[in-house]
């Protein structure tokens, strides 16, 4: 009907609204079908909208164009089409500048983001973009939702290739939690630099003795290549993770984000067997600050109440394991608006993948840029 983020409600149906308990009263009287006129204050402008009340709201589907985009030098650029998206069948091309979206300015890449998913499902966008050959274009595209196939076409990042003498703060760090007993140490890829956003993925291994090698083994090429942080939070008590746990993950990321400058659009709660629960229940309680998980050979915990996505709250997981129902597990998160990707395979006590495994793995995870 119109209405944007940052309006004030003025009034509904000539009823002055000044809190909340009143437009649910004013609101409360009226019928699926009905409008209710509402008066809304923008900036110093007062608008009257009406507005079709609807009977049920559809679930949330995550909106895809198949793009990534970058930031550079206070312009929005196309890094990659993904291949038959939506983006490529209308001839966006890597380099082009996204200057508007449904004639809203796009001034940095969170916009973007912010934007891309309130976009809405299958109808029809506009699209600005200035083309590498300086001439500005307009398309029309169509969101879908977003693929949950875990194989992900990309190119090499460009991007990837980092200096070879470390930074400060970079390498294998450990890190202080303070207050409690668990261990916490992150992979900080040597080549950081403080202006270019980096992904964070918040792993915890099972309980018990962790081998800090075979897990840099597996992910220390993702880190170095692709620009992620690792964190590695380990359980305090040898013998199983505890629920209380589950908040030590949120502050981990708080940690990382004071020291380093962390990409908001990649931001992940992994899990390995045991731990795959508790890494599910942080990622969903904490949906303002992650919007992945990644279970490797673990469970999705059965009873936890599960609330539906919403634009920039919405979680893409990925869980791979050779156990029998994850099908349907993945079928519920996505009907409930968190797009779910599964795949079979074999996960070892240290989270130990095989090849063909990890490389789906890692490309499901570059693929969390995408638009």
């Amino acid at each position: 009907a119109g209405l944007k983020r940052g309006d004030r409600i003025v009034s509904i149906n000539g009823q002055p609204i000044e809190i909340l308990a009143q437009l649910k009263t004013q609101l409360g009287q009226l019928n699926a079908g009905e409008l209710a006129n509402i008066k809304v204050k923008r900036g110093n402008e007062e608008l009257d909208i009406a507005c079709t009340l609807a009977a049920e709201i559809p679930p949330y589907r995550l909106p895809y164009l198949g793009l990534i985009a970058t930031e550079a030098s206070e312009k929005i650029l196309v890094r990659e089409v993904l291949p038959e998206s939506p983006a490529s069948s209308v001839g966006i091309m890597a380099g082009d500048q996204i200057l508007e979206i449904n004639n809203s300015k796009i001034n940095n890449l969170q916009s973007l983001r912010e934007l891309v998913q309130t976009l809405p499902l299958d109808k029809a966008v506009s699209l600005k973009v200035l083309a590498t050959d300086g001439n500005e274009k307009s398309v029309t595209v169509t969101p879908v939702s977003w693929p949950t196939d875990p194989i992900v076409k990309l190119a090499e990042d460009k991007n990837s290739a980092q200096p070879a003498a470390p930074n400060p703060g970079t390498g294998v760090v450990e890190l202080p939690l303070g207050d409690v007993a668990n261990k916490l140490f992150a992979f900080v890829p040597p080549g950081y630099q403080a202006d270019v956003p980096h992904g964070v993925i918040v792993l915890m291994p099972e309980a018990g003795e962790i081998d800090q090698r075979v897990i840099l083994d597996q992910w220390e090429p993702l880190c170095r290549n692709h620009r992620w942080i690792l964190a590695v939070l380990a359980a305090a008590d040898g013998q199983g993770w505890k629920p209380d746990e589950i908040e030590l993950v949120g502050r981990t990321l708080t940690l990382l984000q004071t020291n380093y400058n962390v990409d908001p659009g990649r931001v992940v709660s992994a899990g390995i067997r045991s731990a795959g629960p508790l890494a599910a229940v942080a990622a969903f309680t904490q949906r303002t600050k992650f919007n992945g998980l990644l279970i490797l050979g673990g469970g999705f915990p059965a009873r936890m109440r599960l609330e539906g996505g919403q634009p920039l709250e919405c979680i893409r997981s990925l869980i791979i394991s050779d156990k029998e129902g994850i099908g349907a597990i993945a079928e519920k998160l996505t009907e409930s608006g968190h797009p779910t990707s599964t795949m079979q395979g074999e996960v070892a006590e240290l989270g130990k993948l095989e090849p063909a495994v990890a490389e789906v793995m890692n490309s499901w995870l570059r693929g969390l840029e995408r638009l």
